[in-house]
């Protein structure tokens, strides 16, 4: 039945494939759009009930969307900005642009220009419903153009070096939970901290895509091919990093079950397939250090088969309710490079939903989880991943790095207003003061091999603004944008 199921998207994708082929010889220019919402890429719906796979659909489609369905994108702006940058493994796995389809409530101007802002800071571009102009009294986002400083879309590349799996693979032939919380939980923590990422999918898992990077996330990815699986250990074999979570590779991409897990070789591991729970923690190397959870992190039956030794490092531990204790994040070298294995789902407790307005938000933060979580994604990241260090960023201002046209272009959003709590009902419109003003001065320090000029442009504010930087040691250099200077939206261009 599965084989079918696949059958029958991969029939579905050569239907697209091959009009557009056929219509390319009478109509060249001819333009194919597609788009479906984020529920349509992260869940079974489309994929399997109907089989309209995305990514089959989109070798036949010149421009992937999708149709933001919440109605209120500030108020869902943490998931949103994971769930834009997932929607972005096509343009960095296929080089095919991306747009967001902006809806609000009643037209409003606020939500629409953070929706096209949002869009626009991750190199998407948007559709939004027309009839409405700029109200006088507020910033008109339309007018923003490469001519006036925004980046060009055609020619700006992102900033990156760390890579997240998303696997589609995965997403239709689950295993015991679902795939999606972990990858989109992880990526949101990424955001936090303002630590530049993209996505890919399994067309991404190529030499000429992967060499981009030094990171790959493979989080929960159950469902993976023998192919998908050499070209993963083949990243860490030329000196990647490679993060596996919790069921990675444990079926073949028809979601047949493994007779052995993939990463056996690597790890001395006895693995079932049934939930473990960890409901505390244990910091390496002595373990010394206990961490009581206020809830549980998911996770899968993992122990030592043998005692673990050289070369593989075991960096945490998980005690469960039972009081067992199990390795919770281990270390292994593979090549030039190394793999980092957690049979937890580190990400699954920070992941928010997307949530429909006059719908309750059900995101409640467990801020012990995440402190771990980000302990654990230092160690796997290092110090040579980061093209920046922000100082002074809060984590309500979304961020992202771009070169364009000789320059490197560092977005802010100000999301600081949008405070949702769990048990709220999401909102039509805006809080009152939807872009408070900000306690400080935005500090950052930029690695470049020189920098002659760094100025502020914006929606906001006509014309370009000086900022003020320092040297702070060789190839770094340190930038301050004035608080009043980020209303809305501002883009600090480096050159």
């Amino acid at each position: 039945m599965r084989a079918w199921l696949r059958w029958r998207q991969k029939r579905f994708g050569d239907f697209w494939y091959h009009l557009k082929e056929r219509i390319k010889t009478f109509k060249p220019d001819f333009v194919i759009m597609g788009y479906a919402t984020h529920y349509g890429m992260t869940s079974t719906y489309a994929s399997l009930l109907f089989g309209d796979a995305l990514e089959q659909a989109a070798r036949g489609w010149d421009f992937v969307g999708t149709e933001i369905m919440t109605r209120n994108i500030y108020a869902n702006y943490r998931a949103l900005m994971s769930l834009r940058q997932a929607k972005g493994q096509f343009q960095h796995s296929a080089d095919l642009p991306v747009f967001g389809l902006v809806y609000t409530s009643g037209f409003n101007w606020d939500l629409m220009y953070f929706g096209w802002a949002l869009n626009n800071m991750l190199g998407q571009t948007t559709w939004e419903m027309t009839g409405y102009h700029c109200p006088p009294d507020k910033s008109n986002y339309r007018l923003f153009t490469a001519d006036n400083g925004n980046i060009a879309m055609r020619e700006a590349e992102q900033v990156a070096s760390v890579a997240m799996l998303f696997s589609n693979q995965s997403r239709d032939w689950a295993r015991g939970v679902a795939y999606t919380p972990d990858v989109l939980g992880l990526s949101q923590l990424l955001n936090l901290k303002h630590i530049p990422h993209v996505f890919i999918n399994e067309i991404g898992l190529k030499p000429d895509t992967l060499r981009k990077y030094k990171v790959l996330f493979v989080c929960n990815a159950m469902s993976l091919s023998d192919a998908n699986l050499a070209m993963i250990r083949e990243f860490a074999h030329q000196g990647g990093t490679v993060y596996l979570s919790n069921r990675v590779g444990a079926s073949n991409e028809n979601g047949d079950l493994r007779s052995s897990w993939p990463f056996a070789d690597l790890f001395p591991l006895e693995r079932w397939d049934k939930s473990s729970d960890a409901v505390k923690m244990y910091a390496g190397p002595a373990f010394a250090e206990a961490m009581a959870l206020a809830k549980p992190i998911p996770g899968v039956s993992c122990r030592a088969a043998a005692e673990v030794g050289a070369p593989v490092r075991v960096l945490w531990e998980y005690e469960d309710a039972s009081g067992a204790r199990f390795p919770a994040v281990l270390e292994a070298p593979l090549g030039a490079g190394k793999v980092v294995y957690s049979p937890l789902e580190l990400g699954t407790p920070a992941n928010a939903t997307e949530i429909a307005v006059r719908s309750k938000y059900s995101f409640e933060r467990q801020l012990d989880a995440e402190e771990i979580a980000h302990r654990v994604l230092a160690d796997v990241l290092g110090k040579d991943t980061m093209p920046w260090m922000p100082l002074t960023v809060p984590e309500a201002v979304l961020t992202n790095i771009f070169r364009d046209r000789g320059e490197t272009v560092v977005h802010f959003l100000n999301a600081t207003g949008s405070r949702m709590e769990a048990g709220q009902v999401v909102p039509w419109g805006p809080p009152s003061e939807p872009f408070p003003p900000l306690a400080e001065n935005i500090r950052f320090v930029i690695q470049l091999p020189a920098l002659q000029r760094a100025y502020a442009v914006s929606p906001d504010f006509a014309g370009e603004v000086e900022l003020e930087t320092r040297q702070v040691e060789p190839g770094a250099y340190e930038v301050v944008l004035p608080a009043e200077r980020l209303k809305i939206y501002t883009l600090v261009r480096i050159r």
